[in-house]
């Protein structure tokens, strides 16, 4: 997603132009970055943020925003996010993949889902060899 920036301000109304005015060079630094990424017009990116566009991996690669769409199914991708949260590792990733798989394969009796989940719960938290 693509969108314009946002804040807040507080005081009298000259603080809030400053504080809208700052909101708009910010904007036009970050159309400027995507222009320059892309090749294509600053305008351009100043309509798609006012209208808070949201992007698939592959048009925001048809727009040039990005060089390459990373899977989990290529075996040496690293998850890349911007968000502050963890992600999980792609080899912890593909080992629970691998534990779903060989349990829906697996003939023998199955483990009960508590002990399903508390084996992919070791692996997502690396305590899986206790």
């Amino acid at each position: 997603m693509i969108h314009e920036s946002s804040g807040g301000a507080e005081g009298n109304k000259h603080a809030m132009q400053r504080a809208g005015n700052m909101m708009d060079a910010t904007d036009k630094a970050i159309a400027n970055s995507y222009a320059a990424k892309s090749g294509r017009p600053v305008e351009d990116f100043l309509d798609l943020m006012a209208e808070e566009t949201w992007l698939p991996a592959q048009e925001a690669k048809d727009l040039g925003l990005v060089d390459e769409i990373m899977t989990f199914d290529e075996p040496n991708a690293a998850p890349v996010t911007n968000s502050a949260r963890p992600m999980l590792a792609h080899d912890k990733f593909e080992r629970i993949k691998a534990l779903i798989t060989n349990q829906k394969q697996n003939t023998a009796p199955e483990p009960s889902q508590n002990a399903l989940l508390q084996r992919k719960l070791a692996i997502f938290y690396g305590k899986e060899d206790e």
